[in-house]
């Protein structure tokens, strides 16, 4: 899921995209800590999810950057999975509650 090793991460809760509502931002160590758990996650190269969202509904971009380098992975409401473009991963509970502890 992130194919650099990060130096920072920022992670963004949207509500009404493009409204940020809340954020944060990770340092080393927690950056390196986080990037490992995210890569830990099962991945697939695409997913079966549909759901009816309401419009402005919240979601999550976390970011993952280093000192020349970026990814980015969208956390789309309700369907359990986050993609960074080319891979999606199944969300753990842990992931989700570390995502939720920075974005309140």
């Amino acid at each position: 899921m992130v194919p650099i090793e990060a130096l920072n991460v920022r992670i963004c809760d949207y509500f009404g995209v493009p409204t940020l509502h809340t954020g944060a931002v990770l340092r080393p160590p927690a950056a390196a800590s986080f990037e490992e758990e995210t890569n830990g996650l099962t991945t697939t190269r695409s997913v079966n999810a549909t759901c009816d969202q309401m419009a402005g509904a919240a979601v999550d971009l976390v970011t993952f950057a280093s000192d020349t380098q970026q990814v980015s992975i969208i956390v789309p409401p309700c369907i359990g999975s986050a993609t960074n473009g080319v891979l999606w991963a199944r969300l753990t509970t842990k992931w989700v509650s570390e995502v939720r502890r920075y974005t309140p």
